[in-house]
């Protein structure tokens, strides 16, 4: 069983200056950041041992792990940027799903289809949380490409 979820940070919903100008790079790699738990099985494969987790940008995250979950081949790997933590690769293996952290050096297995459909689901949510708490992002040119309405 696969679940994601963030808890908010101070730096999660900051109101960035110039919020609607920001480039899409900014968007998903400087600004942002929330403490990501990525569950298999009950067991986070970002969860250090102190019980702590990793801070990662959110917007980013959110759009790329669902991007690169979907767009997997078999036998495919792809690798989703996690800035200075390292990086999470995923691979599709016969219909299932291996996840893998570099910084921990930690791997899962999931089952593809339910993988696909959480990352999706966290993907919304992040999306919705962001419209709900900076209503001002909707007007950046770069958010409906990052999540586009689907």
């Amino acid at each position: 069983m696969l679940q994601i979820f963030y808890k908010p940070t101070e730096e999660t919903f900051y109101p960035e200056p110039e919020l609607e100008s920001l480039s899409g790079a900014i968007l998903m790699t400087n600004v942002f950041e929330a403490d990501i738990y990525l569950l298999v099985n009950g067991v986070n494969i970002f969860g250090f041992p102190n019980g702590t987790t990793m801070s990662l940008p959110l917007v980013g995250f959110a759009h790329l792990a669902e991007k690169h979950v979907w767009m997997l081949g078999e036998g495919e790997m792809r690798k989703v940027m996690i800035e200075t933590w390292g990086d999470l690769y995923l691979e599709q293996l016969a219909g299932r799903l291996r996840l893998y952290t570099t910084t921990l050096r930690r791997h899962m297995m999931t089952d593809l289809g339910e993988a696909r459909r959480e990352f999706s689901r966290f993907a919304r949510q992040v999306k919705m949380d962001f419209e709900r708490e900076l209503p001002a992002i909707t007007r950046n040119p770069a958010w409906p490409i990052i999540f586009p309405d689907r």
